[in-house]
C-alpha cells in the first residue's frame, strides 16, 4: 500500500485534516467530520480482510480506531473461512476492506474510503 494511507490525512492546522480529495477542491475535512461520518456507520458496514503480520493492515485499522470508524476484521491468520471469503472475491492484497457492500480492491485509501461512506 502507497505512503498515502499515513500522509492522506496530515493536519494543515490542528483539528483539521486535508484529505486528497477534498483537497482537490480545496476544502477541508475536519476531525470532527470524520468522527461525524464514523457515527453513521453500524457494525457490519465495513469489513477488512487483514493477515496478523500486514503492517499496512495496522495502519488502516489506527486511522480507523482514531476517528471512531466501526468495522469488523476478518483475520485470514486466525479464521480460516475469512481466507475463502477473500479468494472469492478475487482479492489479492491486503488489507481489503468491503465498505457497505462496495469493494476497496487496491487496499486502504482513506479517501476512498470516505467517498464509498457518503454516495
Amino acid at each position: 500500500m502507497p505512503d498515502e494511507l499515513v500522509e492522506a490525512f496530515v493536519p494543515d492546522r490542528p483539528g483539521a485534516v486535508r484529505s486528497d480529495v477534498e483537497a482537490g477542491i480545496g476544502a477541508e475535512v475536519s476531525a470532527a467530520d470524520l468522527s461525524a461520518l464514523a457515527a453513521t456507520v453500524k457494525p457490519g458496514d465495513v469489513t477488512m480482510y487483514s493477515t496478523t503480520e500486514c503492517a499496512y493492515c495496522t495502519q488502516a485499522k489506527g486511522w480507523l480506531h482514531q476517528y471512531g470508524f466501526a468495522f469488523t476484521e476478518c483475520n485470514m491468520s486466525v479464521q480460516p473461512a475469512c481466507e475463502s471469503e477473500f479468494k472469492h472475491f478475487g482479492a489479492t492484497g491486503t488489507p481489503y476492506l468491503v465498505v457497505r457492500g462496495r469493494h476497496m480492491k487496491d487496499g486502504f485509501d482513506s479517501d476512498e474510503f470516505i467517498s464509498l461512506l457518503t454516495k
